[in-house]
């Protein structure tokens, strides 16, 4: 696992970040640096946010 010091300095994780800031951070990390997997509760969210974004509101006729 590699790890891109430059984007780690260049993006450090908010101080005392929220659930939806700590979701924005591990998607950026992910994309642009292998030096570890994104955190269980993390992907749990993100999962629950995919699943809201595809889900179909119900809209009676």
């Amino acid at each position: 696992m590699a790890m891109n010091t430059e984007w780690h300095q260049a993006h450090p994780m908010p101080h005392k970040a929220n659930l939806a800031q700590r979701v924005s951070w591990h998607r950026l990390h992910a994309e642009h640096c292998d030096c570890r997997p994104i955190p269980p509760d993390i992907m749990i969210e993100i999962d629950r946010l995919e699943r809201s974004k595809n889900k179909k509101t119900y809209r009676p006729r």
